[in-house]
């Protein structure tokens, strides 16, 4: 699920990546997770401030920060879509460590 109560444990997310890769190269993952999931995301989760950062020759990765400064990243080259919505998800769950 887009929405759940473990996202709000989000304080930021960052998603990175390399709009100037060889497109059909690769699976590109992380471009069709934000083109489909973006404003869902934005519209179930108002608050959650979601940046999206295209940089040149990069790895395409998500980074998460929760409390206290902690961060946690996830490397997406080669993910799908739906394997991409679920590392947000532990992203997400991974929050839930860092309040205990």
């Amino acid at each position: 699920a887009i929405c759940d109560d473990t996202l709000p444990l989000l304080g930021v997310t960052h998603i990175f990546n390399c709009p100037w890769k060889d497109v059909g190269k690769q699976d590109d993952g992380e471009r069709s997770f934000v083109e489909k999931n973006y404003k869902d995301l934005k519209t179930l989760n108002p608050k959650l401030p979601i940046l999206i950062r295209e940089c040149r020759g990069i790895e395409p990765q998500m980074w998460a920060r929760y409390d206290m400064g902690v961060e946690k990243g996830i490397r997406l080259e080669g993910l799908s879509e739906p394997q991409i919505l679920k590392a947000l998800e532990d992203l997400a769950k991974a929050g839930a460590s860092t309040k205990a």
